[in-house]
């Protein structure tokens, strides 16, 4: 990973949500990269980072799987209040939707400052 890269991966399957996150992402000047699999996520975090957002509990086994080979990666995930208890039950940081960007773009920001 190169010096001071920080970029955010995310992979979701949801268009919407992805227009709504590379939308506020851009707006906000915050380096990101969307990744259309779990491998390709994998391939971004070596290159670009160690943050990922993802969107639904369909990736909640990959985190986990990843997190334990590597437990330097931070993830958020984007749930409903159906999902909510799964992810609070897997120690992970999380923002429901629809979303809170404000609340977002906290996350975000924390998740920044701590790989300095």
């Amino acid at each position: 990973m190169a010096s001071g890269d920080k970029r955010i991966i995310f992979i979701s399957e949801d268009s919407i949500v992805e227009e709504l996150l590379i939308g506020v992402l851009t707006l906000k000047k915050i380096p990101f990269r969307r990744a259309a699999s779990e491998p390709e996520a994998i391939r971004r975090l070596v290159r670009h980072g160690r943050v990922v957002l993802v969107d639904g509990l369909q990736h909640l086994d990959w985190i986990n799987r990843l997190k334990r080979l590597n437990p330097d990666v931070l993830a958020i995930g984007l749930c409903t209040e159906q999902g909510l208890s799964t992810f609070v039950a897997a120690d992970l940081d999380y923002c429901l939707r629809p979303f809170d960007f404000d609340f977002l773009l906290h996350l975000l920001k924390k998740v920044q400052v701590s790989q300095v």
